[in-house]
């Protein structure tokens, strides 16, 4: 145990704690940890940190009978949890605690002194605090302290006596060990589930993987392939004619909902784990109570989920038990002839299936029992928890709407102890009725080899024999074996072989139980519950009828329960073992991509490098940095960003530790950089991936994961400077790339800000309809005049003066005359009157000359559209459009000059834009497609400028000795992989390859010391000598102009 994130080691998991219940390790408090605490006025005695066994933990959430203990006492393992929290809450004090106090409770857990917990429902409803549960172990350190001679820890102070009896610790301590539980019982609810599929010779076909893909729950569809990999291979998950059983059908659906809880029980708890707090201290010593607990407010949903499950197994055992009669008579037909059958052998069960039928019958009457106590144990809780918190409300709130502030109710972890407890009994049971039922259905087990040695019955027989007629009796006993019982799965036999193993461990060395075989690998088997009819037929034993005991059935159930006990190490290596089954068995499904995302082929992958080539070769030409950031940041730098857009923010799964998520541009994390880094004047260029959660449209370039090229220049310049500048490296990409005509569409956020106030728009709806607006390149006017009366709340006459304004678009300089100087439009008198729009207006004139001056004026145009519907915009927007495709802005950006400022806490000026790359790709590739196939020649995929080409065998040495000296020489060049391959197919892959060269030799060109040099396009042949090769082909590759299409 460490000092709760206080010194270097990492925080205890829930594994370690279970350790901690169960004995099996000590705890030690970190050094430095310790050192923070008040030290003692007298030297204090160290406590021993040796783990103290625990005796036979079978079930650490029950007495060691496997019956749950009683309500009102804490079992002893949540009781040492519940301690071992508590020296984690006490480190959290610092100095207001002692260390002899941390000492003391230490030593308490590892000699296993914590003093028995008692808990009540009006502990439950804080009817006091003598009532509370940790009042005894309050009390046992409180004597100790007196008696420890430390003058500074002569009894509890005020805090350390608050923090020891918080309840809410005890809460968590039953969390722990019910998520530790819950999370083994789970994968072994499968393979039992499977068992009794078995038994039943259930209809499973709606595990088939077309059925289970139909379900928009993944969880459901991963429950029911695991079940289906268990049962893989059996004949219940393609017969027609098994059974439907309701309690089948519903089990992945329960069994889903159940992990779900789970899990989420098992985050909120290890972030108790993280940093354990039930109250704070304040600097005048006033102590507080922390009331709010994520993990109390899961338990009520886990608990539903754990008796459900329970329910579940209980009605599919009681199904099997009303089975086990029917099972029985037809084993007993089956196996005895038609003297027995006439005498009544096999019209009554056997009294060795009386027997277990008697014992299965009181265990299930049991089970029902525990399951009654865990929901009554909820109801408990629920009914508590209500009681509380109105008992509060009129108490001390001060007035009736005040919010409750009342502690966690630690009843409902009562409740999901109960509700485990009742789920291990009944799978537990489950388990030995399924197991029992399979055993019958086939029958006593014959040994393969028996004990003397020698090979077993007719087999033997036949072997020494020889003859055809041994032969024929050896066949005849595997056809009565094959139709004697079903067809189990893989996973199943795995599943029942562990289970009736852990049943014979019991009574393997009891030489008076009859029908205890053991196979030649060490397995056993439960004959006995096969009639001794059945068992002498098989097995070639006489068999003396006796009926195994009550008692022996009792040891039996003892080492099953063992054996599935989540605490110990067998079920975990056990279930290790099938998990590794069932992936083995997961069908081979067809594979798929994510939604909205894209595998690129290798010539696909060589048009993105070189459009990435280009765009960063811009960016390097501006005189541009590069910086990288992480693809996830924490939730609150992303959120509010966005406006509308930020719900399209991919949210990570919470992990017990910071709340994260996907980049949704690169623009804040940038931002978010130079407040971190201090950065200053910065002109920076930035590639990589970002996410969003939008509706993915392939054939127009949106994915939910895509490339970004952005450009950004922060810091503090002249007006106009930068924002010139970025849009002159959004022309000069553009330019680069050829993709066609293309403009940039320019506007102003202050000049929209203006139009809004106006137009009438209230102020706080400027941003709602700016985003509407940004629509209007993709639906008409009426459209988004339509979204903005009636979704967005504006009034009729302000949007139709919206309207007037918004269909403004032109040239630059004209469109700056019209706004400036039109008198023909009264609300642009309006406009131009307004102050913000005079400094819109003024900084648009004066970037329209920077541009002009750059040579870039003629692909802009002022729209007054244009809106861009994120909100740290403050000063210009831009977009750029290609003309004649559909495929939207493939550039875009604008001046954020509070952005960086809102994490800063001052504010630093910044302009940029983003190149909406893929976009540029599909466009291109499009464009390089239609090419190839009108000329023929393929895309090249490969840098490869020569083919090293040989006639004749035994080349492969020297091809690769000339590829050396072409890689050495700097050029690019392939040798082939085949010993001796054809010229014709190595001049077919130079020509499908786009390889512009080849290098050419046979024998008679290894004797003269020469090679041949073929250019590929030219169809011409040259020999040099080879110590000139090199030279002759890195003028040849100079001056060869080498496209991405060859």
């Amino acid at each position: 145990l460490v000092g709760a994130g206080a010194g270097p080691a990492a925080p205890p998991k829930v594994e370690d704690m279970v350790h901690v219940a169960t004995g099996k390790t000590a705890i030690d408090v970190e050094p430095n940890a310790l050192k923070k605490l008040k030290r003692p006025s007298a030297p204090a005695s160290a406590s021993a940190s040796v783990p103290h066994p625990v005796p036979n933990p079978v079930a650490v959430l029950s007495n060691g009978e496997g019956k749950q203990a009683p309500p009102t006492a804490v079992p002893g393992p949540v009781a040492r949890i519940a301690a071992a929290l508590k020296v984690m809450e006490l480190l959290k004090q610092g100095a207001k605690v002692t260390q002899t106090l941390v000492q003391c409770l230490v030593g308490m857990i590892n000699e296993d002194r914590v003093p028995p917990m008692q808990v009540s429902a009006e502990s439950a409803r804080g009817v006091g605090k003598l009532t509370g549960p940790f009042v005894p172990l309050a009390a046992a350190l409180d004597a100790q302290l007196q008696s420890s001679g430390d003058a500074a820890a002569a009894a509890l102070n005020e805090v350390e006596r608050h923090v020891l009896m918080a309840e809410g610790t005890l809460t968590v301590a039953y969390a722990i060990l019910c998520t530790a539980a819950v999370n083994q019982l789970i994968p072994l609810g499968s393979g039992v589930a499977a068992l009794c599929c078995e038994v039943m010779s259930a209809d499973m076909r709606f595990l088939e993987p077309s059925a289970l893909d139909g379900h928009a729950n993944k969880h459901v569809i991963a429950s029911g392939m695991e079940l289906r990999g268990i049962l893989e291979g059996s004949s219940t998950l393609s017969s027609a004619k098994g059974i439907k059983c309701g309690t089948l059908t519903e089990f992945p659906f329960a069994h889903a909902i159940a992990h779900q809880t789970c899990t989420e029980l098992a985050k909120h708890v290890g972030i108790e784990l993280a940093s354990p707090q039930n109250c704070y201290s304040a600097s005048k010593g006033e102590v507080l109570d922390i009331n709010a607990s994520a993990t109390a407010n899961a338990l009520p949903s886990f608990v539903e989920a754990v008796v459900k499950l329970a329910a579940l197994s209980i009605a599919r055992t009681d199904r099997m038990i009303d089975m086990i009669g029917k099972e029985a008579q037809k084993q007993s037909k089956a196996n005895g002839d038609d003297a027995n059958v006439a005498d009544g052998v096999g019209e009554s069960p056997s009294p060795q299936q009386q027997a277990v039928r008697n014992f299965v019958s009181k265990l299930h009457a049991s089970n029902i029992s525990a399951y009654r106590t865990a929901c009554h144990e909820a109801r408990a809780a629920a009914s508590s928890e209500v009681e509380k918190n109105t008992s509060h409300q009129m108490n001390n709130s001060p007035s009736p709407s005040a919010p409750s502030a009342s502690p966690p109710c630690f009843l409902y972890g009562v409740a999901a102890a109960a509700s485990v407890n009742a789920l291990h009994q009944a799978m537990l049971l489950e388990a030995f009725v399924s197991i029992c039922s399979l055993r019958r259905k086939e029958g006593p087990h014959k040994p393969s080899v028996p004990a003397d040695g020698n090979a077993d019955g007719d087999g033997a027989a036949a072997a020494e024999a020889g003859d055809d007629n041994g032969k024929q009796k050896k066949k005849k006993v595997k056809k009565v074996k094959k139709k004697s019982g079903p067809s189990l799965g893989r996973g199943s036999v795995m599943v029942r072989t562990y289970l009736e193993n852990a049943c014979m461990k019991a009574i393997d060395t009891h030489s008076d139980v009859d029908g205890c075989n053991r196979d030649g690998d060490g397995a056993m088997y439960m004959n006995f519950v096969c009639d001794a009819t059945a068992s002498s037929c098989q097995t070639g034993s006489e068999s003396d009828d006796a009926p195994i005991t009550q008692e022996q059935m009792q040891q039996m159930y003892v080492s099953l329960s063992r054996s599935t006990d989540w605490a110990l190490d067998a079920l975990p290596r056990f279930l290790c073992s099938l998990r590794e089954v069932i992936e083995a068995n997961q069908p081979r499904r067809k594979p798929k991509i994510a939604k909205g995302t894209r595998d690129f082929l290798p010539e696909q992958m060589k048009i993105r490098e070189n459009v990435f080539s280009k765009v960063v070769g811009v960016f390097k030409k501006h005189g541009a940095v590069s910086i990288d950031t992480p693809v996830f940041e924490l939730r609150e730098t992303l959120m509010g960003k966005y406006g509308e857009d930020s719900k399209l923010i991919y949210d990570l799964a919470d992990q017990g530790g910071e709340i994260l998520s996907l980049r949704y541009d690169l623009t804040v994390p940038f931002s978010r950089f130079c407040a971190l880094h201090n950065s200053g004047n910065i002109k920076r260029y930035h590639v990589g991936r970002v996410y969003r959660r939008d509706q993915p449209q392939m054939n127009r370039g949106r994915f939910r994961e895509f490339f970004q090229c952005d450009f950004d220049i922060a810091g503090t310049y002249a007006t106009m400077v930068p924002d010139s500048e970025v849009i002159k490296v959004m022309v000069d990409i553009l330019n680069e790339l050829e993709i066609g005509e293309f403009s940039i569409k320019v506007n102003h956020r202050l000049l929209l800000d203006a139009m809004m106030a106006v137009c009438g728009v209230p102020e706080q709806k400027f941003r709602p309809i700016c985003s509407a607006i940004d629509k209007l390149d993709k639906q008409p006017w009426d459209e988004v005049r339509k979204e903005m009366v009636e979704e967005k709340g504006l009034a009729a006459d302000a949007a139709d003066k919206i309207g007037q304004i918004v269909c403004l678009s032109g040239a630059p300089l004209e469109m700056i005359k019209i706004l400036k100087e039109d008198a023909s439009q009264p609300i642009l008198a309006s406009l131009r009157q307004h102050p913000m729009a005079a400094k819109a207006l003024e900084e648009l004139t004066l970037l329209f000359d920077f541009l002009g001056a750059m040579n870039a004026l003629d692909r802009i145009s002022l729209d007054m559209s244009l809106a861009r519907g994120l909100d740290y915009y403050t000063g210009v927007i831009y977009e750029a459009i290609l003309h004649g495709a559909n495929v939207g802005s493939i550039a875009a950006g604008g001046r954020y000059d509070n952005l960086v400022g809102s994490f800063a806490g001052k504010d630093v000026p910044a302009v940029g834009a983003s190149i909406g790359i893929e976009r540029i790709f599909s466009i291109i590739e499009a464009k390089l497609k239609a090419e190839a196939e009108e000329t023929g020649v393929p895309i090249r995929s490969t840098d490869t400028m020569v083919l090293v080409a040989s006639i004749g065998s035994g080349m492969q040495k020297r091809r690769m000795e000339v590829a050396n000296r072409l890689w050495s020489a700097g050029i690019s060049a392939e040798f082939g992989f085949k010993p001796n391959p054809k010229m014709g197919d190595q001049i077919t892959y130079a020509l499908e390859s786009g390889i512009p060269f080849m290098v050419l030799f046979g024998e008679d060109e290894i004797a003269q010391n020469k090679v041949k040099i073929k250019n590929m396009k030219e169809r011409t042949e040259t020999t040099v000598d080879l110590d000139e090769l090199t030279d002759e082909l890195a003028k040849c590759c100079s001056n060869a102009k080498i496209n991405i299409i060859a």
